[in-house]
């Protein structure tokens, strides 16, 4: 069984990975360079910076040669 406290986080916990995904800059939004490096440093300042509220990776590692294949820089 749940008690009251209980239910009450957890729903203010959804509620809250809600509204952040809501308020989240989408695919195609125009951002500033300086709107860039504002959200990097909020990230930065999270304490678990790689995912969000609801377990979505919030970025990847990349090697060097990934991004050179992708550009066809080497084969």
């Amino acid at each position: 069984d749940i008690n009251a406290k209980e239910l009450h986080e957890q729903i203010n916990e959804k509620l809250h990975a809600q509204m952040a995904c809501k308020a989240a800059i989408k695919a195609g939004d125009l951002l500033t360079t300086e709107k860039m490096h504002s959200l990097l440093d909020e990230l930065y300042s999270c304490e678990n910076r790689f995912i969000c509220a609801h377990g979505r990776p919030t970025g990847w590692l990349l090697p060097t040669y990934e991004i050179e294949k992708k550009f066809k820089r080497v084969s």
